[in-house]
């Protein structure tokens, strides 16, 4: 029969990998919000497309900061929670879920295939010349769609340093049977789950 001491041990013992998971390794960012509004006046050669920096992103979701009463809200507060979660700089990221949904339209736009057809991408980028397409779907839009990660931590190692410091833009690109002449408008939300990595 273990005494009351022992007890104590033992429980400790066990209780010992189940304290260490209370400081996970990955952290969720919530929901990051990026609206976007889409024209004739963004489409080139059959493509539509807009981005939008993550400066403007609204954060949902995401994590309570220790001490702090409120969730973080932006991109920026996301990054210093992550910091003093791991530390220091987390080591990379990745994206977890991304999905995009119509909010609003003018004239007979109701859905995202009234204006996208076929294949769209939501894609990263520096505001110059580089981007990097993040995720793509792969089935009917309606008004609201699930797109596919495209893009893994490793692949995302190089954009390390602007997710760090908050100097990127996220966008949305498809193709589209509408002209540059055309007027309508759609408003789409883009929305990303990502991760921030400590080691």
């Amino acid at each position: 029969m273990l005494t009351s001491m022992r007890r104590g041990r033992l429980l400790l013992l066990l209780s010992a990998p189940l304290l260490a998971s209370c400081n996970p390794d990955i952290l969720d960012s919530g929901n990051v919000t990026v609206r976007l509004t889409l024209g004739g006046s963004d489409i080139q050669s059959g493509l539509i497309g807009k981005d939008a920096s993550i400066g403007s992103a609204t954060l949902t979701n995401g994590p309570v900061p220790t001490g702090a009463s409120s969730p973080v809200r932006s991109w920026d507060e996301f990054i210093a929670y992550a910091q003093g979660q791991c530390g220091g700089d987390p080591a990379g990221f990745s994206i977890r879920f991304v999905s995009m949904g119509i909010v609003s339209g003018s004239g007979t736009v109701a859905r995202l295939d009234d204006v996208l057809t076929g294949t769209a991408w939501v894609y990263f980028s520096d505001g110059a010349s580089s981007t990097l397409d993040v995720a793509a779907t792969y089935t009917a839009l309606g008004t609201s769609a699930t797109l596919a990660p495209q893009v893994t931590q490793g692949g995302l190692a190089p954009w390390r340093p602007m997710l760090l410091a908050g100097n990127f833009r996220i966008g949305l690109r498809g193709s589209t049977s509408n002209a540059a002449t055309d007027s309508f408008s759609m408003v789409v939300d883009v929305v990303l789950a990502m991760n921030a990595h400590c080691t």
